[in-house]
């Protein structure tokens, strides 16, 4: 399984070159944080999600929008979600993958 995921920030605070993906493949974890990420996939429904949830509120600044990419076999799936993020599972997910993601180049 391999999961990527890109943030993207409005506002002041924004800087496009700290802005790199990151890249989170489960064959380069350790078994036990490989099986929690297979554990927060499915426990956030993934696959089953649509590509937009939620929109930030017309006139807001300062928010980050992050778009999720899960490969898993044959399976390819993308969400774009805005803050806050009102998905407990896909907080986890999401919590989890930038802990331990290595940016991509």
């Amino acid at each position: 399984m391999r999961v990527e995921l890109a943030t993207r920030s409005t506002g002041v605070g924004y800087f496009p070159g700290l802005a790199k993906p990151v890249v989170l493949d489960d064959r380069e974890l350790p078994t036990d944080q490989a099986e929690q990420l297979h554990r927060l996939v499915a426990e956030a429904g993934f696959f089953l999600l649509p590509a937009q949830i939620g929109k930030p509120s017309p006139g807001a600044a300062d928010y980050r929008t992050y778009t999720v990419t899960v490969e898993h076999g044959t399976k390819r799936h993308s969400v774009s979600v805005s803050d806050p993020i009102e998905s407990a599972g896909l907080r986890s997910l999401l919590d989890f993958v930038r802990a331990r993601a290595k940016p991509r180049d």
